[in-house]
C-alpha cells in the first residue's frame, strides 16, 4: 500500500501514498518495512514486513501554516495520517497507541489523540458513523412503557472515512496549536490544542 503525491506527474501506484512536492517524506524518520520512490513523494510498504510503521514528511523547520494533500492510492489494513510529536514511542504500532502526543484521524473516520506518560495512551473518538438505512419501530416493553427501536443498521461510511481514492487535506497551523482535516472536498473539522513542535506522519500496517 502507498502514499501517493496529488501531482500528475507522479502516475498513480496501487497500495501507496503519496504527497506534494513541498512536502517529502524524510528517509531519515522512515519506520521498517516503508520504501520511498519518485524522489521522497511515495511511501509504500515493503511486503513480507508484518509490523505497523511510521513515515515523517514535511519541513522539520517550518513556523508557520502548512498545508499537506495526501492521496490514498491503496491500502488493505489500518491506516492513520495526523501529526504527533517526536520521539515517537514506540515506533513500531498502530498510531492510535502510541504513548507520546499526537493527533490522527484514521481511515474508518475516527479522530485520536493520544498522550505521553501513560502505560497505554488514552483515546479522544471525536466522529463516529451513524446508523443507516434502519427500521424505525416501536416496542411496548414490561414495566417500561414504549420504546422506539432501529433494526437491521447499516452503518454508512463516515463522512471524514478514506480509503483507495481518497484525497486527505491536512492545515497545520502552528501559531494558533490548530490541525484542520479534510477528506475528498468535503467538510473540514478542527483539533485544537495541537503542539506546534508536532510533525507530519503517515501510520499503515502491511
Amino acid at each position: 500500500r502507498e502514499i501517493q503525491t496529488t501531482e500528475a506527474s507522479i502516475p498513480s501506484l496501487s497500495g501507496a501514498l503519496s504527497i506534494g512536492a513541498q512536502h517529502r517524506f524524510d528517509p531519515a524518520l522512515l519506520g521498517r518495512g516503508m520504501m520511498l520512490s519518485h524522489g521522497g513523494l511515495v511511501v509504500r510498504r515493503s511486503p513480507g514486513v508484518n509490523v505497523a510503521s511510521f513515515a515523517v514528511f514535511g519541513d522539520p523547520a517550518a513556523t508557520g501554516l502548512s498545508r499537506y494533500s495526501i492521496r490514498i492510492d491503496g491500502h488493505r489494513n489500518s491506516m492513520y495520517v495526523g501529526v504527533a510529536c517526536l520521539p515517537l514511542e514506540p515506533t513500531e504500532c498502530f498510531a492510535k497507541s502510541l504513548q507520546t502526543d499526537a493527533w490522527m484521524l484514521a481511515d474508518s473516520g475516527k479522530v485520536f489523540l493520544t498522550q505521553s506518560g501513560t502505560p497505554r495512551a488514552p483515546l479522544l473518538e471525536r466522529v463516529v458513523p451513524m446508523p443507516d438505512g434502519g427500521v424505525k419501530e416501536e416496542i411496548e416493553i414490561p414495566m417500561i412503557g414504549i420504546q422506539t427501536k432501529w433494526s437491521k443498521h447499516k452503518m454508512r461510511p463516515h463522512r471524514y472515512a478514506f480509503r483507495p481514492g481518497s484525497v486527505v487535506h491536512m492545515t497545520f497551523d502552528r501559531p494558533r496549536e490548530t490541525l484542520r482535516f479534510c477528506v475528498d472536498d468535503r467538510e473540514w473539522f478542527t483539533l485544537d490544542g495541537v503542539s506546534r513542535y508536532a510533525r507530519p506522519f503517515v501510520n499503515m500496517f502491511a
